[in-house]
């Protein structure tokens, strides 16, 4: 999460996060409490997901099976993200590329 430390917005509040059956106190800056919970709402989901295909298993081995689906989630995010970033930045180039050809074509046209 960003540091909000030493700003209005860094206040931190108390709250109570159940994740599998637990409830665990976290203190978070304000600006991030609706961000916990809806961590909290996925952890929940893909928990109960997990706990209905696999019965048998234990909670612990639940909760390792939903970090690992979670993280994968947003490691593919992160570098889907990059490469859009990727090909952005190259078709600013080209743009910056076409910009000086056309520029040089005007200039050369006005002579």
């Amino acid at each position: 999460m960003p540091d909000h430390s030493g700003s209005a917005m860094g206040e931190k509040i108390s709250i109570a996060v159940e994740i599998a059956g637990r409830t665990y106190p976290v203190s978070v800056p304000e600006v991030d409490r609706a961000v916990v919970m809806a961590a909290k709402e996925k952890i929940a989901v893909t928990f109960e997901k997990y706990k209905t295909q696999f019965a048998s298993l234990e909670r612990s081995d639940l909760l390792s099976m939903v970090v690992l689906e979670l993280v994968t989630e947003q490691l593919r995010k992160e570098t889907q993200s990059s490469e859009q970033l990727n090909k952005a930045t190259e078709a600013c180039s080209e743009l910056s590329q076409l910009n000086t050809v056309l520029d040089k074509y005007l200039s050369e046209s006005q002579s």
